[in-house]
């Protein structure tokens, strides 16, 4: 088993490169330019520090300047892939910059109002969001990115705030990559459940537009249409033609597959009933059959995340990452 070594620090990094500590630090910290830094010596630097695994301590920075940081990542209390997928993605990017977070669940108000009255007098602090209900704290979200403090808002409406940053999965594109996975399972009729918020919204209308583009209108329905008597509609609809389903959520794809068995179906999913759900659960390859799902890849947009608002506590005018590509994952059901 190999031998862990510790991060080297500034000083070794400086001293390996023959520089001082403030050198290395301006180039590190993007100040070349300003500094008047040559291009060379930039190159040497950062070449070296990707050789010997130097990594910022943002944490003991902060200290130095007397400011002690605090990031509050809110998520939905729900025990699901997504979710863990971006905590996880969040970790691994503070992890790398040595950042302490602080994670609440379930979006309460109490916990926003709690951790913003904790940096009330603390501009080095961040919020990571997902989906948020800020309403009832627009003046005080106002007044902490006046102070410096940023926030990012995952998969969110936006704000007045002009001051307030957002990233988004391509949910856009999520809704199409099921759609052609539909086509090419030879489908001739198509139908899409989905919820009309801001996520599922716009998931239906990639699976849409994309079919529309093919000339073919799709049979777009609200998540609760869902019902017993829709879905024994379709079983039925399968003796005769192929058809198409797109879930909005694999949890949604469940309540298919187990309705279809109802009415006798169960051995048309993957055949005369295909089905693409979305996020990729770990329960997807477990189904009887396989579910084929588009994963819109949480744990990247969390790194992205975490990265993009310790850039916007450096400098407020950073320009965002691109969001993740979604990929589909295809199994049996399609």
């Amino acid at each position: 088993m190999g031998k862990t070594h510790p991060p080297v620090s500034l000083k070794e990094l400086a001293g390996s490169c023959g520089l001082s500590s403030a050198t290395v630090s301006d180039i590190l910290n993007g100040k070349a330019r300003a500094k008047r830094i040559s291009e060379k010596t930039e190159a040497r630097v950062l070449s070296a520090a990707k050789r010997l695994g130097y990594r910022p301590n943002r944490l003991a920075a902060c200290f130095r300047r007397g400011v002690n940081p605090a990031i509050g990542v809110f998520l939905p209390n729900h025990a699901y892939a997504p979710v863990a997928a971006l905590a996880m993605g969040i970790s691994d990017a503070a992890l790398k910059d040595n950042i302490p977070l602080n994670f609440y669940y379930g979006l309460q108000d109490g916990d926003y109002a709690a951790f913003l009255d904790h940096v009330s007098v603390n501009a080095n602090c961040g919020i990571i969001s997902y989906r948020p209900n800020f309403a009832a704290f627009e003046d005080k979200i106002r007044k902490f990115t006046d102070r410096g403090g940023a926030v990012v808002l995952l998969n969110a409406p936006r704000m007045e705030n002009p001051n307030v940053k957002y990233l988004s999965l391509r949910n856009y594109d999520t809704g199409r990559a099921a759609a052609l996975a539909l086509l090419q399972g030879s489908c001739t009729v198509f139908h899409a459940f989905c919820a009309h918020d801001i996520q599922g919204g716009e998931r239906e209308s990639g699976f849409r537009d994309c079919l529309l583009e093919h000339g073919i209108r799709p049979f777009l329905h609200e998540e609760q249409e869902a019902r017993e008597d829709v879905l024994k509609t379709l079983a039925e609809a399968a003796a005769e033609q192929t058809v198409g389903i797109f879930t909005w959520t694999d949890f949604l794809a469940m309540k298919l597959f187990r309705c279809f068995r109802k009415f006798g179906a169960g051995r048309e999913i993957g055949k005369k009933l295909k089905m693409v759900g979305c996020d990729n659960s770990p329960f997807c390859e477990w189904l009887d059959p396989s579910l084929s799902s588009v994963d819109p890849r949480f744990r990247e947009l969390g790194f992205s995340a975490m990265h993009y608002l310790l850039s916007c506590l450096k400098d407020p005018d950073s320009p965002p990452p691109s969001p993740p590509e979604p990929r589909l994952i295809r199994r049996e059901s399609s």
